[in-house]
């Protein structure tokens, strides 16, 4: 991957970490396992 990919998707993970950890919770139904798979 490009480093201006990196960058764009690095950019797009912190404006929607909120979003993502909340379809990461209703994909696996617990928050600290939701924290975890977006941490990763």
């Amino acid at each position: 991957m490009a480093k201006v990919d990196e960058a764009e998707f690095a950019g797009f993970v912190v404006g929607s970490s909120r979003s993502l950890r909340q379809l990461a919770f209703l994909l696996c139904g617990d928050w600290h396992r939701a924290e975890e798979l977006g941490a990763q």
